[in-house]
């Protein structure tokens, strides 16, 4: 294998000017933010349509080593320092195919995932699961397209054995272009649901786009998949040697709920890799299948019972996706880093069964991105509070969010009960209204409606303690 510095020179067309030392782990020192640069680092301007990162450059060479820039904006740099730059057609291009060289040169073994919902929880309990048997990488927080997946790539270090990369998308062919940089070694598709709908335009268009992470891999990536989409499973058998089914009720790996004991869950493992039984630190109704899909990942790796039930049971959920805090007479649930309607229902429905003898006060917000579904699907929502939930009260936050409680009313729920505020802020103004008519309160609703601030102000009121 050629050098990095030969590959960047040769391979990725980049001007390195004579007497510029470019260290061998140079991915790892990229930052994309000059407010963030450290000593060592190297500064890499993105441009986009409305801002251009090259004008940071001065501000990022007090503390970076180097800079990385585009060929049509020498014109804004000095000599001083071009001298310290790597000089390319494109910044942003020359970042993925630097991840994708480093990610290859190093020979990790990489973990695709998407899906509709859940990536992110499922991408967590994988890592998990993975660390008990070997240093692992995992995507940051939702760093999931084309800017955050090369970032992902490029922190990957000689130690790690395993990654796992989120990757998400918003458009036909986005998943496409990020397979090509990723170039998995297991591809796991989670599910086919709803979620961002409205940016891709039709059922079809989504489906298209989350299958490319089985049409754009090479055919002996391990192609894993949810048991009960016999059109993915087609696909899967079409496209790759190796296929691996998961599920609750079927599938090759199966992870099976068998009831719930001081609001953790006692759960049933079936694959390959062995038969056991485990119990959750936490409770939510997703867990058993998104532990399914992380299971068959494991199992595909080679990983055996012993790691697998370890990284199970030590798993502690994440923040501000159903994470729980207890106080000596209060719980305060915190769901609110995203919203659509299927990860809306599950929440509900998790609160209901895993909480049956609290009275509950829901802060519920705008799911965005369902375009012409979205008055339906905020509706159905109302209803599912009133007919399954029965809440102490309701609270809506946001234009669509008040078609939550249209739909409670309209399923029998008393308006009493109902509480609408146009924006987060109002809303926790009100919180002692609020938080006074139950002792459990939930919250959720996409990122950008910030119920987080809700959670963050009653939690200021309670003295949390251990569950």
């Amino acid at each position: 294998m050629p050098s990095l510095l030969k590959i960047i020179r040769d391979d990725l067309k980049a001007n390195i000017p004579d007497g510029l030392n470019v260290p061998e782990n140079f991915p790892n020192l990229i930052c994309t933010d000059s407010r963030n640069i450290k000593p060592g680092q190297w500064f890499l301007p993105i441009v986009g349509e409305a801002f251009d990162g090259h004008k940071f450059v001065t501000q990022s060479l007090e503390q970076a080593d180097g800079f990385i820039y585009q060929s049509d904006r020498k014109n804004l740099l000095t000599n001083s320092q071009i001298a310290k730059g790597i000089e390319v057609s494109d910044t942003l291009k020359f970042f993925q195919e630097l991840a994708c060289v480093w990610r290859n040169i190093l020979g990790t073994k990489v973990v695709g995932i998407t899906g509709s919902t859940g990536k992110t929880t499922a991408k967590e309990m994988t890592a998990h699961i993975l660390s008990q048997e070997s240093s692992t990488y995992y995507t940051q927080g939702s760093f999931n397209n084309e800017v955050g997946v090369p970032k992902s790539l490029c922190e990957l270090k000689p130690e790690h054995r395993f990654a796992v990369i989120e990757m998400g998308a918003r458009h036909v062919g986005d998943i496409e272009f990020l397979c090509k940089y990723v170039n998995p070694d297991v591809a796991v598709l989670l599910n086919v649901g709803t979620a961002h709908i409205g940016e891709f335009g039709s059922a079809e268009n989504l489906r298209k786009t989350k299958q490319e992470i089985f049409t754009s891999t090479r055919s002996d990536c391990v192609a894993i998949y949810h048991e009960e989409d016999h059109i993915t499973a087609d696909l899967a058998a079409k496209t790759h040697t190796t296929t691996l089914s998961f599920g609750t009720t079927s599938g090759q790996v199966r992870v099976v709920e068998q009831g719930i004991k001081d609001r953790k869950m006692n759960l049933a493992v079936q694959s390959e890799a062995g038969k056991f039984q485990i119990q959750t630190p936490g409770y939510h109704l997703a867990y058993p299948i998104n532990f399914a899909a992380a299971v068959a990942v494991a199992q595909s790796l080679g990983l055996g019972t012993e790691p697998i039930s370890r990284g199970i049971e030590t798993f502690l959920g994440i923040d501000r996706r159903f994470k729980v805090y207890y106080s000596s007479s209060n719980v305060v649930i915190d769901d609110t880093y995203n919203a659509n309607p299927q990860s809306m229902k599950t929440g509900l429905e998790s609160i209901t069964r895993g909480f049956p003898d609290y009275e509950k006060v829901l802060v519920l917000g705008d799911m965005l991105e369902l375009g012409s579904s979205s008055a339906a699907e905020h509706n159905d929502i109302g209803k599912f509070c009133a007919d399954f939930v029965k809440p102490n009260l309701l609270v809506t936050v946001g234009p669509e969010g008040r078609i939550i409680g249209e739909g409670a009313i309209s399923a029998g729920m008393d308006p009493r009960k109902i509480s609408h505020f146009i924006d987060i802020d109002t809303a926790v103004r009100n919180l002692s209204q609020i938080t006074s008519q139950g002792n459990l309160l939930y919250a959720k609703a996409s990122n950008s409606i910030k119920l987080n601030k809700i959670i963050q102000a009653a939690l200021q009121d309670i003295e949390t303690v251990a569950p």
